[in-house]
């Protein structure tokens, strides 16, 4: 058995070399492609699997929101480093008021505001200055301090943009 065994080996050096079968070393590497392949395809997989993207749309996590400044039209390519839309938080809008100088030292964090929309002008929404700016800016000669007004319940009559005419409490 032993001499048939060496026999066999120095015929056929290939069937007990899995190294030396070039047949067989394709074989492991075309599974190594297929396996490194099958991970990058889960991968990809789990980035879809996002609760912002639904079948083919991309669904706001916001339950009031509006889609803004939509960069890519159809056919784009997209990249990474470009911003493709913004989500505007309905819910969380805030006013921003120029003051003039010489009235700002009477607006205080916390004062209760009235807006009155362009849009409806029976309409009335109330808010609070939740901030002042540290610094004035001018422009066109005017001097002015810009304060941020937030307002709760606005029944999706502001939107982004729109204008409002702005009465603040103040103590004098």
């Amino acid at each position: 058995i032993d001499k048939l065994q060496t026999e066999a080996d120095e015929k056929f050096p290939q069937i007990n070399s899995k190294d030396s079968d070039p047949y067989i070393n394709m074989i492991s590497q075309q599974k190594e492609k297929i396996d490194a392949l099958e991970i990058e395809l889960k991968q990809m997989k789990d980035k879809l699997n996002k609760s912002f993207i639904k079948d083919n749309y991309i669904v706001s996590n916001k339950d009031n929101a509006l889609i803004d400044d939509i960069t890519y039209k159809t056919g784009d390519f997209v990249s990474t480093s470009v911003k493709a839309l913004s989500i505007i938080n309905l819910d969380s809008m805030v006013v921003e008021a120029n003051i003039p100088e010489e009235f700002i030292s009477k607006v205080k964090l916390g004062a209760e505001a009235t807006l009155i929309p362009d849009a409806d002008k029976s309409k009335i929404i109330k808010g609070k200055v939740t901030s002042i700016a540290n610094n004035a800016v001018t422009n066109n000669g005017e001097t002015t301090v810009l304060a941020r007004i937030t307002f709760d319940d606005n029944e999706n009559i502001l939107l982004p943009g729109y204008n409002v005419n702005i009465k603040i409490e103040t103590e004098d």
